[in-house]
């Protein structure tokens, strides 16, 4: 019988590894989404010289989209007025941005080890900077 304990036991333990494998890949596909989604938005911010409003909301909705999230929990952080591209380099005159968007389990089996939901979630934050391709008036 007290093999049976430990087989069931070891089982459990062992079990966390493959677990813990889809869970790092899961991960891995939201963030490259993200990524991608948030590097296209950047493109057509630079042709515009900013993030418009329609930008910033058909970003919100493809990452909302594409994580199986609600739209209000995607944090975005842009520049909203137009900057435009000079003859010399200008740091001011750069697109800013800042995404963030949860990701909710990042340890399988997390209640095993004691780890309660809230301790088993972080905000994945892309922030950068572009130049501005809009030619100045």
């Amino acid at each position: 019988m007290k093999e049976y304990i430990v087989g069931a036991a070891t089982f459990l333990i062992l079990m966390f590894f493959p677990l813990q494998w889809v869970v790092n890949q899961v991960n891995h596909y939201k963030i490259q989404s993200v990524n991608n989604i948030v590097h296209s938005a950047a493109q057509r911010a630079r042709i515009d010289g900013y993030f418009k409003e329609d930008n910033i909301n058909q970003m919100r909705a493809k990452l909302a989209d594409a994580l199986s999230i609600n739209e209000a929990e995607v944090s975005v952080i842009v520049t909203t007025t137009p900057k435009y591209r000079f003859d010399q380099f200008h740091t001011n005159e750069m697109i800013q941005y800042e995404i963030g968007i949860p990701i909710d389990k990042i340890l399988a089996m997390h209640q095993f080890f004691g780890i309660d939901d809230l301790d088993n979630q972080f905000e994945y934050i892309i922030n950068g900077k572009i130049a501005s391709e809009l030619l100045a008036p």
